[in-house]
């Protein structure tokens, strides 16, 4: 059932015959008391949208854009990525038959590349070769991988030019409307939560965790976003405490343009919450010490929950039961 059992709470049903599932949500939540102890509270809990079918909490969100579109008669999409939707979007598209078009930076990491292509079923990785590739077609699905040092303007004009959906979570009112789900799990896993820490990009997930307490529970806890010293158009409203880098680890945090910024810094405000802004250091000691104290091997991009809850905590803001979303590989 995946995200579709919650169905009676989205305002815009899909008929069962356009749902597409690949098993997402429904993702663990538990405490970790070694790592609580160690920064100084009774309790740390981690939502592992790790473990979610594709590997991040995109999956929440493609399964019900794509569905939606389905339904209204579209086939043919668009997206650009850093990775992780676009990994999403190859595993949903795969089966529902859709045609997909996925626009890549030529300087993606290895490992989410890697990734990528297992999600394709291809086998072979020439990473000497691909990069250098315009468009390569895949095995016998509807797929095409464009490597572009400007994917997202790429992917833009080529939506516009063939009229094809853009799954773009900055400005797609449906792509937040997945993300409803996670508050929907943690109102019954974590009643007590005062606060939760969410890696923000566009704000997309910001607005449907905000979005979905609201419809379950009226109330919120106060949300966190953090963001990266390269990357900070939104947390930096609310943290100067940084100095600016042209390079970080976390290369899912790509959105310069920020077209959401008022819409999530009045909900993160209204939550009572704040924003945060790390750096590589920071990151880097983070999964550190998410491996030493829960043996979980993350990516950056997860790592960035840890790593503004212990900025939080550095600037005294009172905390005691936090929620960690560690959005991805």
């Amino acid at each position: 059932m995946g995200i579709w059992s919650y169905r009676h709470l989205f305002s815009q049903n899909v008929d069962p015959k356009f749902r597409l599932s690949l098993g997402e949500g429904n993702t663990p939540c538990t405490n970790c008391s070694t790592l609580a102890k160690h920064m100084g509270l009774k309790y740390i809990y981690l939502k592992r949208e790790d473990q979610n079918p594709t590997g991040s909490f995109k999956d929440r969100s493609i399964a019900y854009q794509i569905s939606s579109y389905l339904q209204s008669g579209k086939k043919d999409f668009v997206i650009s990525s850093s990775g992780n939707a676009a990994i999403s979007a190859i595993g949903y598209c795969r089966k529902s038959n859709c045609r997909l078009h996925v626009y890549i930076s030529n300087k993606i990491p290895d490992d989410k590349l890697i990734r990528v292509f297992e999600t394709a079923y291809i086998e072979e990785i020439d990473f000497a070769g691909i990069r250098s590739r315009e468009v390569k077609k895949i095995n016998k699905l509807d797929l095409t991988l464009n490597f572009s040092s400007k994917a997202k303007s790429d992917a833009l004009k080529f939506s516009r030019k063939k009229g094809f959906v853009y799954l773009r979570g900055s400005t797609d009112d449906l792509a937040p409307v997945g993300y409803k789900t996670i508050s929907y799990e943690l109102v019954k896993q974590v009643p007590n939560a005062d606060s939760i820490f969410i890696p923000c990009s566009s704000g997309a997930s910001t607005i449907g965790i905000y979005s979905g307490f609201y419809d379950v529970d009226k109330q919120c806890p106060r949300l966190h976003i953090v963001q990266t010293t390269k990357i900070h158009p939104m947390s930096s409203i609310y943290d100067q405490k940084f100095e600016g880098t042209q390079s970080s680890l976390s290369s899912a945090i790509s959105d310069r343009v920020a077209l959401r910024k008022d819409q999530v810094t009045n909900l993160v405000t209204k939550s009572g919450g704040s924003g945060w802004v790390v750096g590589d250091d920071e990151l880097e000691e983070a999964r550190r010490i998410l491996f030493e104290a829960c043996k979980i091997k993350t990516s950056y991009d997860s790592a960035l929950s840890l790593a503004g809850l212990k900025k939080a905590l550095l600037n005294k803001v009172d905390i005691k039961v936090p929620i960690l979303i560690l959005s991805g590989k």
